[in-house]
């Protein structure tokens, strides 16, 4: 990326010709005079005097406007047609068209990183300070990721996104994708009969075909292959936390499961849920009326009921006090999950937490305490971006080579 900063006070020259020089330092020679790219300014046929116009201040006050046409010229998405005024002004400057988000343009992206706004820039290594000034393709993909238009026929579940998106190596979601692969290839290699599932949630469980696998199946190389053509944030902005784990469950109790095989959910997240649901959750699982209340559950209907209608009518998100209580929640789940008094049967839960900020302390440790499964963290290197895939790598062969090798009781082998 390209550190463009905006500087109105200098007397003399615009902050970009202080850091670049003229001609360009070299980490800018691609934009301003390598005439191997055909969208630097030389190539373009921008004289001396324009090329320092571009990149020395107005003698005035730079306004907002006139930064993001200079911008957009330097970086090939306008051409300059000055009036001798050196102001890059509206009517100077012919603008292209953003491929992507109708009705927006290129002035929303140049705002956006103008003032490091936007939550994928919040989100990744570094923070919206380090994002701020910065133009790229990593500032520009972070920029749709965080808009999600819809495509043309939005999928029952999405927030709609754009396809090309998926090819983004956005991590950690790229990480995850590669690690459920990998998980799938170790099942494959081992000849193992388990049946598996997938469920991908943001704001809500993704329950479309494309995110979701129709119940357990034991073909593995289709659970390998589902998460490749997601992008990041697809199924809203928000990590839900609780009810990813009640359609987790759901799953390993719905279609194609097997009633007395030991079931696993391996349940992975970032650890800082932004969603409550206001689920009805048991809190006290030891008293005789709750426990009666909770073997009466042999039904999914039974189970829907139990909390109250699975996804929640009442969802809120955003917020600390939201987070808070979508934790709890998530917890309180949790217990009930694994608390061997459902009629349908209990779990066993492991938990892997993805990204430096995951709140282990807090959420996923206990989490996976209460069940008698695993929490695994996965740390980011922001030196090494290869290390966050490798370490889940090795935590999905972990819990691979975790697998129960008896059944509870007599059935067909998992």
């Amino acid at each position: 990326m390209y550190h463009l900063p905006q500087r109105n006070y200098d007397p003399n020259y615009w902050g970009w010709f202080i850091s670049l020089g003229y001609p360009s330092a070299p980490q800018y020679t691609w934009l301003v005079d390598d005439l191997s790219n055909p969208m630097s300014l030389r190539s373009r046929g921008y004289s001396n005097a324009r090329i320092t116009s571009l990149l020395r201040r107005p003698v005035y006050y730079e306004s907002s406007t006139t930064y993001r046409n200079r911008v957009k010229v330097l970086l090939g998405l306008a051409t300059w047609n000055d009036d001798g005024d050196n102001f890059f002004e509206n009517h100077e400057v012919t603008t292209s068209y953003e491929p992507y988000v109708a009705g927006v343009g290129w002035d929303s992206w140049i705002e956006d990183v103008r003032n490091g706004t936007g939550a994928t820039y919040y989100s990744s290594v570094g923070g919206a300070s380090y994002f701020r000034h910065r133009y790229g393709l990593k500032s520009y993909v972070n920029w749709l990721m965080d808009r999600q238009f819809a495509k043309s026929a939005p999928v029952p579940g999405s927030s709609g996104y754009t396809p090309a998106l998926q090819r983004s190596v956005a991590q950690p979601l790229q990480a995850l994708k590669d690690a459920v692969l990998e998980f799938s290839d170790y099942l494959q290699e081992v000849e193992s009969n388990d049946k598996v599932g997938l469920v991908i949630y943001g704001t809500h469980g993704a329950v479309d075909p494309y995110s979701e696998t129709n119940g357990l199946t034991n073909d593995h190389a289709i659970i390998g292959d589902l998460p490749y053509p997601h992008q990041a944030g697809e199924h809203g902005p928000f990590t839900n936390t609780g009810e990813a784990l009640l359609r987790g469950y759901r799953m390993i109790f719905g279609p194609g499961s097997r009633t007395h095989a030991h079931k696993v959910i391996v349940f992975m997240s970032d650890g800082n849920t932004t969603a409550y649901n206001g689920f009805n959750v048991i809190d006290d699982l030891d008293s005789p009326g709750n426990v009666t209340a909770l073997n009466d559950i042999e039904t999914l209907e039974d189970f829907d009921q139990l909390f109250g209608g699975i996804p929640s009518g009442s969802i809120a998100t955003g917020g600390t006090q939201n987070a808070t209580s979508g934790r709890e929640e998530t917890l309180a789940i949790g217990r009930i999950l694994v608390s061997n008094h459902l009629g349908m049967g209990d779990a066993e839960l492991n938990v892997v937490g993805v990204g430096a900020g995951a709140d282990m302390e807090n959420m996923l440790q206990p989490l996976a305490e209460a069940s008698g499964g695993e929490a695994y963290h996965a740390e980011p290197d922001p030196n090494d971006p290869s290390v966050l895939p490798a370490t889940l790598k090795q935590i999905y062969r972990r819990i691979g080579g975790r697998r129960p090798v008896a059944l509870i009781s007599q059935s067909p082998s998992p």
